[in-house]
């Protein structure tokens, strides 16, 4: 059996409980394939996780950094209640055969709305106001990993929801960084999205100094993108080497799709894209989201 067994039928078979199952989510690059299901009458997300999937065979330490992640991201979940971030679900992190594959599981709330990646899709941008707000939310989630003393590290388009009440959602904390517990990836490993980590994620000697600043600064390549339609270092056919060294040492550029109104807005973006945590000019999470507030506030 094989990660593509992990069908409905099989899904079923293993979780009698759940109902209305239909994936959503094949592959979310971190191991992880995710079922929309019904508990009880309840939306929720599934999430699988196969431990001897043949087409990927894991090792003893690879095994371990799984479960270890599994564990970490399910106890970030139950620590956290925002509207900003998921849930924890009726299901607590287990292990079941699924398809004849030992896999770990757990659920989560179901976040019902718009991925932003879908929303940026072919180059495309939001409005002003909606990146105030999407900044806002995804901002007050970081301040909830922050509280924890837990850095996201793999904020991007495609793990921010905008629910259908315009709430936006930061989900699939998979690669959570708990700053006061042991080191689950493997050494020299570098997990993440390399075009929105920030340069301290990006350098394996300082990764136990990141702070709530290195996912800030990830927002704002997200808002970047967001609102001129390009990656503030442009070039999507860059390879690794090519995209580190950038990330480390280029400065990033000064779109010219992005309207002059933008003002104190834009000006916030471009300092969070500083090089260097200081440069970013903030003390706490919480005087990121006074001034995204400030910015909000002056727009009505």
């Amino acid at each position: 059996m094989t990660r593509q067994d992990l069908t409905i039928d099989t899904v079923r078979a293993s979780f009698p409980e759940l109902d209305a199952l239909r994936m959503i989510a094949p592959d979310q690059g971190n191991q992880k394939v995710g079922f929309y299901a019904e508990h009880q009458g309840n939306p929720v997300a599934l999430f699988l996780v196969p431990f001897d999937d043949p087409d990927c065979p894991y090792d003893a330490e690879d095994l371990v950094e799984i479960a270890g992640r599994l564990q970490r991201e399910v106890d970030t979940l139950a620590a956290i209640d925002s509207p900003h971030v998921p849930a924890l679900g009726p299901l607590p992190l287990g292990t079941r055969l699924v398809g004849g594959m030992e896999c770990g599981y757990f659920t989560e709330e179901y976040v019902d709305g718009e991925c932003l990646a879908a929303l940026l899709e072919g180059g495309g941008t939001i409005e002003f106001a909606e990146a105030v707000e999407m900044a806002l939310g995804v901002a007050r989630a970081i301040r909830e990993f922050a509280n924890l003393r837990r850095v996201h590290r793999d904020i991007k388009p495609a793990n921010i929801i905008r629910r259908s009440d315009g709430t936006y959602v930061l989900v699939d904390p998979g690669l959570v960084l708990d700053l006061d517990g042991p080191e689950l990836t493997k050494s020299r490993a570098l997990p993440g999205s390399l075009k929105y980590m920030s340069p301290e994620q990006v350098d394996l000697d300082s990764k136990r100094d990141l702070d709530f600043r290195s996912d800030a600064y990830s927002l704002a390549v997200v808002l970047y993108r967001a609102l001129s339609g390009r990656h503030p270092y442009g070039n999507s056919t860059y390879g690794v080497v090519e995209w580190i060294r950038c990330i480390k040492l280029d400065p990033p550029a000064q779109a010219t799709q992005v309207p002059a109104e933008l003002g104190p807005f834009w000006d916030l973006v471009m300092r969070l894209l500083g090089k260097r945590p200081h440069q970013r000019f903030l003390s706490t999470p919480d005087r990121l989201i006074g001034e995204i507030l400030s910015i909000r506030g002056a727009l009505k």
